[in-house]
Formats: structure tokens, C-alpha cells, sequence
């Protein structure tokens, strides 16, 4: 079960930890290692007030990477303001703070080299049998073509896909797949790691890739 918690700007000076990386992100505290907490891609948490001495771990669901390890909480806060601790794309650790100037997504910005850390890939595969076309719903006509039984990585966060007549709006979350058919769509769980590309054909244990033979594209 995801946990997750809201982030809260006000006096209480806070850390917040933000996965932006391609993995599900466990956080545990060495004083209590029975509590913990897990991270979804693309959320953010305001690390509990309890945790004091706290280890990341990276998982894709088999294989786990402690990346930082008893990290003191208190003793690495800032004399004022919010902080953050980032796991970047890659697997790193950056730090990020807040002040009266504060993007509303600071807790992504690693300081000073102010890197937006905040993961929007998502990926598209298409089995319509028709050529698609993704267009971001945010953007000046921006779009991507994608063949049947082809797949593309998208940094939309508001998106049109259009299979022949039909349009399908979607605001798909970072790391999971839209798989797009004639007359609807479904989605992946979120992907951990690197090689998935089988992955982002696969809902609930059922493979939708389609046979080589059925091709329709005009």
C-alpha cells in the first residue's frame, strides 16, 4: 500500500523526501527499523517527525539498493525554512529548499544548480492497428507518431491520443504505460527499472502486445 503525505508549507520546519527516480523507493528509520515508509515514482512525502536516522532504499520489485543510509535528519536541516532530499532519475541523492521565493514544486529543485527534478516520462504502446498520434494537450501542436505495435516515452502530463476517429484524453502518471487499442485504453501499474520495455504491454499478468500478423495500418 502506497503511503503518502501531503506536502504542508507553513512554520513547522519540515523534510520532505521526492522520488524522481525508476525505482518504488522505501524509507526506514535505524532508531525504529520496523516503521516504514514507501514512494511511489513521482510523489513526495514530508518524512515523519519520528524519523530520525533514516536509510533510502531503491526496489524494482525483486532486487533492492540502499542508496543513503542513516542519514541524521536533524543535524542536516537548515537554520530556516523546508528542505528536501531528491532522488534523481539516475539513482542520486540531491538536496532542495525552500524559501519566500519557492517554486510551487521546490521540493524537486536540487540547489544551487536548480535541476527540476520532478519525473513526467511516461511511455505509450500501441496495439490499435492503426498508426497514433499523441499530442500534448499542453503544448503549441507538439505531437508524436507511433506505428502499431511500437512504443514511445512522452513527457506529457496532459495528453490526446487519437486512433483513427476516436480521441482518447489521458493524464497518465510518471513510469506507467498507455496501452491504446481501437475503441479504448488501458494502464500499467507504475515500472521499476530499466529493462522494460515487455513491461509496457502488460496489465494485470495479461500481455497485450500484438501478434505480428495483425497489422492494419493504412
Amino acid at each position: 500500500m502506497l503511503v503518502c503525505f501531503l506536502p504542508q508549507m507553513g512554520s513547522t520546519q519540515s523534510v520532505y523526501l521526492a522520488n524522481g527516480s525508476r525505482y518504488k523507493v522505501t524509507v526506514y528509520d535505524k532508531s525504529s527499523p520496523s516503521q516504514s515508509v514507501i514512494i511511489g515514482i513521482g510523489d513526495a512525502i514530508d518524512v515523519p517527525i519520528t524519523f530520525e536516522n533514516i536509510s533510502v532504499f531503491l526496489c524494482d520489485g525483486k532486487n533492492t539498493q540502499a542508496i543513503n543510509a542513516n542519514w541524521k535528519t536533524k543535524a542536516n536541516k537548515p537554520d530556516s525554512g523546508h528542505m528536501s532530499i531528491i532522488i534523481t532519475e539516475e539513482g542520486c541523492v540531491e538536496l532542495g529548499y525552500s524559501d519566500e521565493r519557492a517554486a510551487k514544486y521546490w521540493m524537486w529543485i536540487s540547489r544551487p544548480n536548480d535541476i527540476d527534478h520532478r519525473p513526467t516520462k511516461s511511455f505509450v504502446a500501441n496495439a490499435s492497428g492503426s498508426i497514433i498520434t499523441v499530442m500534448n494537450a499542453a503544448g503549441a501542436g507538439e505531437c508524436i507518431i507511433i506505428h502499431h505495435r511500437d512504443t514511445a516515452t512522452i513527457e506529457y502530463e496532459d495528453a490526446i491520443i487519437t486512433c483513427d476517429d476516436t480521441k482518447f484524453p489521458v493524464k497518465p502518471k510518471p513510469r506507467t504505460s498507455t496501452i491504446v487499442f481501437p475503441d479504448h485504453t488501458k494502464v500499467t501499474g507504475q515500472l521499476y527499472g530499466v529493462n522494460i520495455e515487455e513491461e509496457k504491454w502488460i496489465v494485470d499478468g495479461v500481455n497485450y502486445k500484438p501478434d505480428v500478423t495483425f497489422f492494419r495500418e493504412l
